[in-house]
């Protein structure tokens, strides 16, 4: 099997872990080792040989798997350089900018096997954990509230602005409550600044109301956040009309540390209805921040080779267009309560110099 890995910048690198770390499985068993062939503007330290050009990587070596991990605004050219592939890509989120032509890039991805965009959350065990819990106990949605944020100050990476990150807590809520289950757009207040190195008026923080069916939905995400922040909680009607609460917390205090709670709020002081944590530590090759990355990668590995259905749907080409579609609307609609200034001085952060937990 062949992957083609194009960018190899911090989410490409960890690409090329989550699918070393599949071979490190596969080094006993009865199937094909998995070759990583990377495409790059520059080329990077190690081992790994490094193309410079997509059509001709793409014709000479036939690769079986495309992940897309440039940044936000270079997944659109890529995407149409790969018009009529017929293999499988994994994109990196979101699917494109705003301003992009989002009809052009659905037709560029008709002719694909399969196509997965990288919503990671949705390879945790809390998420699965609680969208059993919702569909074992007919629970439905009353209420949804989240905080979804990071510190990207002066972050050495190009960035599209908040709906990259906001993009998480929404696929979230519509994973758990079923693939038949869309939100709604209602409204969006933003804040712009020059927090980024991709310009001086980019849309740092989102805050969004939305419906999803008759439940509301509200939430605030920002790469101005001081620490990571990543909770979702829950309120939901069981048929007899009592309350149901679920507080799930990703990624703290570190990367794959996912916690899940699941209470009776008439009854506070009985034992938890659910009570999970999650702590994946680093991989078999000691890597983190890549657990529930390797997940995802096995998955279109697996349905590639023999067509396996994954158990955990992949956000398809429908989901990731109909996302974008969401998106678009937050940032195009947005109340703006101004632009602001600061990065100040300080020259972007050496990536070489930062840890993963830094980075994530």
């Amino acid at each position: 099997m062949k992957v083609l890995i194009i960018g190899l910048g911090y989410a490409g690198q960890r690409f090329l872990n989550a699918f070393s770390e599949l071979n490190l499985g596969r080094a006993n068993a009865p199937c094909d080792k998995i070759e990583t062939i990377c495409v790059n503007r520059s080329p990077v330290r190690g081992a790994i040989p490094v193309h410079a050009d997509v059509a001709t990587t793409l014709k000479k070596y036939k690769p079986d798997i495309v992940v897309v991990s440039v940044s936000d605004g270079e997944h659109y050219s890529v995407l149409q350089q790969l018009q009529g592939y017929r293999g499988f890509v994994i994109c990196e989120k979101p699917l494109i900018n705003c301003s992009d032509d989002l009809l052009r890039i659905g037709t560029s991805m008709q002719r694909t096997i399969g196509f997965g965009m990288d919503m990671v959350e949705r390879y945790s065990e809390i998420t699965q954990a609680l969208r059993n819990y919702v569909y074992d106990h007919d629970l439905t949605l009353s209420r949804a509230h989240f905080i979804w944020g990071k510190d990207r100050i002066n972050d050495h990476r190009r960035t599209s602005g908040a709906v990259s990150e906001i993009i998480h807590s929404l696929d979230l809520i519509e994973y758990v409550m079923g693939n038949a289950a869309h939100l709604e757009f209602g409204h969006s207040v933003g804040t712009y600044s020059d927090f980024s190195i991709s310009g001086s008026s980019i849309l740092d923080s989102l805050y969004i109301g939305a419906k999803l069916n008759k439940a509301v939905v509200t939430g605030y995400s920002s790469f101005v956040n001081i620490v990571r922040q990543r909770t979702v909680d829950f309120v939901f009607n069981r048929p007899d009309g009592t309350n149901v609460y679920a507080h799930a917390v990703y990624d703290t205090p570190y990367w794959d540390y996912d916690q899940l709670t699941i209470r009776d709020p008439d009854r506070p002081d009985d034992p938890p209805l659910v009570e999970i944590t999650t702590d994946n530590g680093t991989s078999r090759m000691g890597t983190p921040t890549i657990a529930k990355l390797t997940r995802l990668v096995r998955a279109a590995v697996d349905y590639t080779e023999n067509r396996i259905q994954p158990e955990i749907p992949f956000c398809d080409l429908d989901n990731s267009l109909r996302l974008q579609q969401l998106l678009n609307r937050m940032e195009q609609e947005a109340v703006s309560v101004g632009t602001y200034r600061i990065r100040g001085s300080r020259s972007p952060a050496d990536p070489s110099t930062l840890s993963p937990e830094i980075l994530g």
